[in-house]
C-alpha cells in the first residue's frame, strides 16, 4: 500500500463530527482504519476508536465520538410534551439519547425503552409511552369547591400535588390524601369543601345569603332537568312483540317507562314483577317526603319579585313547618339552616331518580313485556319469539 493511501486511512479527530452514515461513506473503500490519536486499528462496525472511547471520562465526549455532533439529549421533563411536540423538538437529530440512562431513544415513539422497562410505576410508564396530560393541584385550589376542582382537572390524566409531589388518587374531592392526613381539622375542611367566595367561610359552614341564593338556583335547575327525565315515557305498539327481548331492550333502554298499547298501562323495559311492589313503596315514601320539602321551598320566595323573602320571614317559615323545624340544627344561622334543608332535598331527588332509572339488582327473572301477559289466553300470543 502506498504512503498516500496509508495517510488517507487514518481517522482524525475532526471525523468524530460526522455521524455514522457519513463516516461509512468516507471510509467504505478502505480495508482498515487507524486511529489518528492512538494508532490502534478501528473496527468498521463502530467507526470510532474503542481504546480512546474507554479512556474518556466525560460522557459528552464519548457521545461525540460514538454519534457525531448531530445528537439530541431527551430530558426527563420532555415526557410532559405530547408526541407531536416531541417530534418537533427532536426531528432534526439523527440520534436521540436519554438524559437519564444515556441509551438511544426510539425515534418513532420518542420514549426511552430502557427506562420504560425498568420503571415500576404503572402511571409513569403510561406517561412515558402514551403521553398523559399532567396537571398540578396547587394549595390555592383547595379554595375551590369540588365542582370547580372537577371542572379544572377532569381533562387531566395525571394530577400531582404541588406540596408533596404525590399523585392525586382521590377524585371524589380532588384532594391529596397524603397532605390531608397531616393537616389540622380546619385545613381538612378547606381541602374537602373549599371556601365560600362571598364570606370566606368553609362552604359547608357558610350561612351567607349569596351562597344560599346560588344553591337555590342550582336546585331549581336540577329540578327542571331531572323532572323531564323521570316523567318521560314512550308508547309500545303491539307489533313490537314481534321483536325478541334483546331487541326490545335495545329499543327502549333510554326510557324509564313504556306505555303498553294493548292495556294502556306502563311498565319498565326490564320489569321485575317480584321487585316492583317494593320499588313502588320506596317511590311513594320519597315522593311524600319530597312534597313536604317542595311546599317549604315554594314559600321561600316572594311570588311578585321572585326574590328570597326577608330574614324574619324565612325564620317564621322554618318555625311554622313542624316537619322541617324538628330536623334542623337550631344553633346554625337561618341561611345555613335553609342551605342544609335544600341539600337534603337534592339528595332525596337523586334517590328518587335513581330508583326510577336504575334496574333492580336481584336474582329474579326480568322481562320486557307488559303485565297484560298474565291475562292473555292465546298461547301463541304469549310466545316471546
Amino acid at each position: 500500500m502506498s504512503e498516500e493511501n496509508i495517510l488517507n486511512n487514518y481517522l482524525v479527530i475532526t471525523d468524530y463530527d460526522l455521524n455514522l452514515e457519513e463516516r461509512k461513506v468516507k471510509y467504505d473503500n478502505y480495508d482498515s482504519i487507524i486511529c489518528g490519536e492512538c494508532k490502534q486499528e478501528i473496527a468498521k462496525h463502530y467507526y470510532y476508536c474503542l481504546v480512546c472511547y474507554n479512556i474518556k471520562t466525560d460522557i459528552n465526549e464519548q457521545n461525540h465520538m460514538k454519534y457525531g455532533l448531530n445528537i439530541g439529549i431527551f430530558k426527563i421533563t420532555d415526557y410532559d410534551l405530547n408526541l407531536e411536540k416531541r417530534k418537533t423538538k427532536y426531528e432534526n437529530f439523527k440520534i436521540i439519547l436519554c438524559e437519564k440512562c444515556n441509551q438511544e431513544f426510539d425515534n418513532q415513539y420518542y420514549y426511552c425503552k430502557n427506562c420504560f422497562v425498568k420503571e415500576t410505576n404503572y402511571s409513569k410508564k403510561f406517561r412515558m409511552k402514551c403521553v398523559f396530560k399532567t396537571g398540578i393541584l396547587e394549595t390555592s385550589d383547595y379554595d375551590l369547591n369540588v365542582k370547580e376542582r372537577k371542572a379544572k382537572f377532569e381533562s387531566y390524566d395525571i394530577i400531582e400535588c404541588e406540596k408533596c409531589n404525590h399523585e392525586i388518587n382521590n377524585f371524589y374531592y380532588y384532594r391529596c390524601d397524603e397532605c390531608y392526613s397531616k393537616a389540622d381539622k380546619n385545613e381538612q375542611k378547606r381541602m374537602t369543601f373549599g371556601i365560600c367566595k362571598y364570606c370566606s367561610e368553609i362552604n359547608v359552614e357558610c350561612g351567607c345569603l349569596y351562597s344560599l341564593d346560588q344553591l337555590l338556583k342550582e336546585f331549581k335547575n336540577f329540578n327542571e332537568i331531572n323532572e323531564s327525565k323521570v316523567n318521560d315515557n314512550i308508547f309500545m305498539t303491539i307489533t313490537d312483540y314481534d321483536l325478541n327481548e334483546d331487541d326490545r331492550r335495545a329499543k327502549y333502554k333510554d326510557y324509564n317507562y313504556i306505555l303498553c298499547e294493548k292495556c294502556n298501562k306502563t311498565f319498565t323495559y326490564n320489569y321485575c314483577h317480584d321487585c316492583v311492589a317494593e320499588k313502588n313503596q320506596k317511590l311513594k315514601e320519597l315522593q311524600t317526603e319530597l312534597q313536604i320539602y317542595k311546599n317549604f321551598y315554594s314559600k321561600l320566595f316572594n311570588r311578585i319579585t321572585g326574590k328570597l323573602k326577608t330574614l324574619e320571614e324565612l325564620q317564621l317559615i322554618i318555625q311554622n313547618n313542624e316537619y322541617i323545624y324538628s330536623k334542623i340544627d337550631r344553633s346554625k344561622g337561618t341561611y345555613l339552616q335553609i342551605k342544609i334543608v335544600v341539600k337534603y332535598i337534592m339528595s332525596i331527588k337523586r334517590g328518587l331518580i335513581r330508583i326510577k332509572q336504575t334496574p333492580n339488582i336481584c336474582f329474579h327473572k326480568v322481562r320486557s313485556y307488559c303485565n297484560c301477559y298474565n291475562i292473555e289466553a292465546d298461547i301463541n300470543e304469549k310466545k316471546l319469539d
